[in-house]
């Protein structure tokens, strides 16, 4: 079993976890903005939504599962790296996008891309860093989402997809959260600090 320690600051939640979980050999991107090779810190700017923050939507106290990056109207999602799609949900305003990326030591594990409209892609398509995906909301759909928030992409890292997306608003404590999902906070600090520049 995965180790966690789990500190409560200020009312938030930060995880630490062990960094044998994925290895970071290949390069990842972030998967929207121009400058998708950020640092991390650059990265960190753009979160208006962090892993494990407590949440009212659909079921009231849900953890949140993963982080909000704020974005523009229309703008372009990516794929972080090479992988499979395999599933896709088109309920508005929750349209999902899971692909299935493997680490250098070929163990699977998946990215999520959520609040997304604009599909571009199937089930079984393989992708790159490159392929355009999906898009962020237009200011009509924000509103009729009734979010209440900027222009956004929920982001999320999973070890596995078994919960068929309900993890994602049924885990009401950090240990419900984690036992689907990582923190991409830590994901990215992993292979952005970490990066192999040409």
């Amino acid at each position: 079993m995965i180790a966690l320690i789990i500190f409560f600051m200020s009312g938030f939640v930060f995880c630490v976890e062990p960094t044998d979980i994925l290895t970071y050999d290949y390069d990842y991107f972030v998967p929207i903005g121009l400058d998708r090779t950020s640092d991390y810190n650059k990265l960190k700017e753009r979160i208006i939504g962090r892993y494990g923050d407590y949440r009212k939507s659909n079921v009231p106290g849900h953890k949140h599962s993963g982080i909000d990056l704020e974005g523009k109207y229309n703008e372009p999602v990516y794929p972080i790296g090479d992988g499979t799609v395999t599933h896709i949900f088109r309920s508005f305003p929750h349209k999902t996008i899971y692909i299935r990326h493997n680490d250098s030591r070929g163990k699977p594990f998946y990215s999520a891309y959520v609040h997304v409209t604009d599909i571009k892609v199937r089930t079984g398509d393989r992708v790159t860093k490159d392929t355009v995906v999906a898009r962020i909301f237009n200011e009509e759909e924000l509103k009729s989402s009734n979010f209440g928030t900027p222009p956004h992409l929920h982001f999320e890292i999973r070890h596995n997809i078994d919960d068929n997306g309900t993890a994602s608003y049924k885990s009401m404590n950090i240990d419900e959260l984690n036992k689907y999902c990582i923190d991409p906070l830590i994901f990215f600090k992993k292979a952005l600090n970490g990066r192999r520049m040409p």
